[in-house]
């Protein structure tokens, strides 16, 4: 904070673009800020001024009076009794002031320091209206048919050495319905915006219910040849990123299956054993509980591998849907470890099933290994 002030405090003619990127910085999450592009928050921070009160209860604006710069609050607290009776209470990253207009504006209310040591930026009001509206025309808003807003970008410039301007143009997504936020996991230039994906991925939790439609968009985008090497990226990044997700949801893992079994129609081999290879290094042990009213219910899954079909390992190459088995977790691809703390490696395929049928309480120990499934067929 010591370095915020002192940066603030320089003439901003003499702040250096470090200073400025400084400042961007601790201001750009402010609830003041929220809805400007970075562009509008850089231009900002290079021109705003600093303001100290250093006693509470002092008068900062009167009711009527002549406003003539927009100002956020950088640490304090103050109040804004209004003529109605109300009163309103500011605190660090509100704002005050002119709207971006060069109409003449006045202050409702008088407003009071209640807390010591409140400090401010200010930004003149015409240079305030000068960079929101020039900074507008490097908006792109996206349209529905029904004219409805379905996604906000901002147009931004990059250096780039391989070009010969020196700097490339592009667009970064600001906002965006679940959808459109979705469907621009596809657009195959990113290059202003390249954590994109990453972001998406790491976020779509807070906004996308059923993330199963995902990974469906991106089943489907593999039948289309110009979103195909897009599709596989993306898929790539989400399961070398966040296999769990796929782990602790039925829905997506049976879409995973899907998308999988799509690369193999395609015979997309490479493709299909690099994405087998990260699902079995992500994988995570889990516990099945599997308990079956008799001995002899039908298992509704069926088992493959052991020693004599040359593999030490045992693996779930068939579960019938909507099963007692498939409810309880239990997926095409799962390696079985162990039933009961009892190792299945190293037996025979037969002597797996003994094991399994011994009883009719099952606490299996399983992990994702589809890949190693493939290579035994």
């Amino acid at each position: 904070r010591d370095r915020v002030r002192e940066y603030l405090e320089k003439n901003p003619s003499d702040r250096t673009e470090k200073e400025v990127q400084f400042l961007l910085d601790f201001m750009q999450h402010m609830p003041a800020f929220s809805n400007m592009t970075m562009s509008m928050k850089q231009s900002l921070c290079s021109i705003m001024v600093f303001a100290g009160v250093e006693k509470s209860g002092t008068v900062i604006l009167s009711d009527g009076e002549k406003l003539d710069s927009w100002s956020v609050i950088l640490n304090g607290h103050v109040e804004v009794g209004k003529p109605d009776g109300t009163i309103q209470h500011l605190h660090m990253g509100d704002s005050f002031g002119v709207s971006p207009t060069n109409d003449v504006m006045y202050h409702e209310g008088v407003m009071i320091t209640k807390s010591d040591d409140c400090q401010f930026v200010c930004i003149p009001q015409r240079q305030f209206y000068d960079i929101l509206h020039r900074e507008k025309e490097n908006i792109i808003k996206v349209q529905n048919e029904n004219g409805e807003v379905t996604m906000v970008m901002e147009k931004r410039e990059m250096l780039d050495e391989k070009s010969s301007r020196g700097f490339v143009q592009g667009q970064v997504v600001l906002r965006a319905t679940p959808e459109m936020l979705m469907r621009h996991l596809m657009d195959r230039n990113l290059l202003m915006d390249v954590s994109y994906v990453p972001d998406f991925l790491l976020t779509y939790r807070t906004f996308y219910k059923q993330p199963a439609d995902i990974a469906q968009y991106l089943t489907d985008c593999l039948q289309v040849p110009e979103t195909f090497d897009k599709a596989f990226e993306v898929m790539h990044t989400w399961l070398a990123n966040h296999f769990i997700d796929f782990e602790s949801n039925v829905d997506l893992f049976n879409q995973l299956e899907s998308f999988l079994g799509a690369l193999r129609d395609k015979e997309a081999d490479h493709n299909l054993t690099t994405l087998h290879a990260i699902c079995s290094c992500s994988a995570h042990m889990r516990q099945i509980l599997l308990v079956l009213k008799s001995e002899v219910e039908p298992l509704n899954f069926v088992l493959s591998g052991g020693t004599d079909r040359g593999s030490d390992m045992i693996f779930v190459c068939d579960v019938v849907k909507n099963s007692p088995a498939a409810k309880s977790g239990l997926r095409i691809g799962d390696q079985v470890i162990s039933v009961n703390n009892q190792s299945l490696e190293g037996l025979t395929l037969k002597r797996a099933y003994d094991v399994i049928q011994s009883t009719n309480h099952l606490m299996i120990t399983v992990k994702s290994n589809i890949f190693g499934l493939f290579g035994i067929f």
